[in-house]
């Protein structure tokens, strides 16, 4: 299980083009780069530990040895856009404690976990969808919360998740307004496999 744990000072020195990231209770900071090429990925998603444990394949694993192919897709949301790449690898991994990026404060890395981490490859991105065009997504059957995250379940509990929890500590520096107009990226991902450490 992923334990949550305090970072060291490195946090201070981790800045942007770099990860800062736990494994097994010590925190590094390394180039971006040399990250990605360690765990060969084109790159990282991250999720809040409190929705990266509620992620379906995640629950699954903790409960059965494999996981159907069938149960494998996860469905991913970011304010307005994801520039992931359409069939390259991503590594999955919990935020254990939230970076911003604000004109006051500066830019704070946030602090990540390996232990655990999932790889996906990506499948499809749909960038700057509407709030408003979302009733439709569902009632067509292009989105269906199933694959998501436990506490997203509907269009609400999405909104109030990018726009009034995640967006709103990331990126201080917007206005509740410009995050809502900025609205969802969907990304479907499907899992490749675990991270052992």
């Amino acid at each position: 299980m992923v334990i949550k744990t305090e970072p060291n000072d490195l946090n201070k020195q981790c800045g942007k083009g770099n990860v800062l990231y736990q494994s097994k209770g010590i925190t590094y900071c390394e180039e971006e780069s040399v990250f990605l090429n360690k765990f060969n990925v084109d790159g990282i998603a991250r999720v809040p530990f409190d929705e990266f444990i509620t992620i379906p394949q995640y629950k699954l694993a903790h409960k059965a040895a494999t996981i159907p192919a069938n149960k494998k897709e996860f469905l991913r949301f970011n304010m307005g856009v994801n520039n992931s790449i359409i069939g390259g690898k991503y590594l999955v991994m919990p935020i254990m404690r939230s970076g911003s990026d604000s004109t006051k404060t500066g830019y704070v890395s946030p602090l990540l976990s390996i232990d655990e981490a999932m790889v996906y490859k990506v499948n499809n991105i749909t960038n700057h969808i509407s709030y408003n065009d979302l009733p439709k997504m569902v009632s067509s059957g292009k989105l269906n919360f199933q694959s998501c995250v436990s506490g997203i379940f509907d269009i609400a509990s999405l909104q109030h998740s990018i726009v009034d929890q995640r967006y709103a500590i990331s990126r201080p520096d917007l206005t509740r307004a410009q995050r809502v107009s900025a609205g969802v990226a969907i990304t479907s991902l499907s899992l490749i496999n675990f991270i052992a450490i």
